[in-house]
């Protein structure tokens, strides 16, 4: 609906560099690992997907427990729900009203760029295409979900979560939403973790849907 309305661009999904939180022209702002940003809904409301769907409550998964990274209880937390972070991506030149935005061409490297209109969603195809992803509670920070793509990856970035009995829940560009079981993910992973052998096609099948 967003891509309908704004002659098939994206909704941005950027970075600001003073504080590395999501910018207030993406989809949503704020970084979860922020005290102050952490339990503030008006870090949802105040972006540029909130008029579509205004309910608070979709963006965070309803059996968060225990203690977040910001020292809140966890299910305090505004938002568990992150967007692939090649879909809306800051390219060079992009400026939010907070300054600049961060280059994250390093995270998915030359050979999957930026996919900024609707209409470039082919690789995957929007069926297979990942949006959102609800993500680790140890990894959630801001609305951007980073991992390293092509082979040789060692560890992951961000984590999905395996909260859900060893799955996690995800959207896809078509519109549709799956449950994936994970392999080797049984427990919310920190950032960066080491990639665990068992895990290794849970990151393919994360790959995939990022970038072919």
């Amino acid at each position: 609906m967003y891509a309908n309305d704004n002659n098939d661009q994206l909704v941005p999904n950027w970075i600001r560099l003073t504080d590395y939180a999501s910018a207030p022209e993406s989809w949503v702002s704020g970084n979860v690992k922020i005290l102050t940003q952490a339990t503030n809904v008006s870090y949802v409301q105040n972006s540029r997907l909130y008029p579509y769907h205004q309910s608070p409550a979709i963006y965070q998964c309803p059996s968060l427990t225990g203690m977040a990274p910001a020292g809140v209880p966890a299910d305090s937390l505004v938002r568990s729900v992150s967007m692939n972070g090649r879909m809306g991506e800051a390219i060079p030149g992009d400026t939010s009203v907070d300054g600049a935005v961060e280059d994250t061409s390093w995270v998915f490297g030359n050979n999957y760029p930026p996919i900024r209109k609707l209409s470039e969603i082919k690789s995957p195809p929007p069926a297979e295409a990942l949006v959102f992803v609800d993500e680790s509670l140890n990894t959630v920070d801001d609305g951007f979900f980073a991992i390293q793509l092509g082979p040789g990856v060692t560890q992951w970035q961000n984590s999905p979560t395996a909260r859900h009995s060893r799955g996690a829940s995800l959207s896809f560009a078509d519109g549709h939403a799956e449950r994936w079981s994970w392999r080797g993910i049984s427990e919310e992973q920190s950032a960066d973790a080491a990639l665990a052998e068992n895990q290794a096609g849970d990151l393919a099948r994360l790959q995939n849907a990022i970038g072919r």
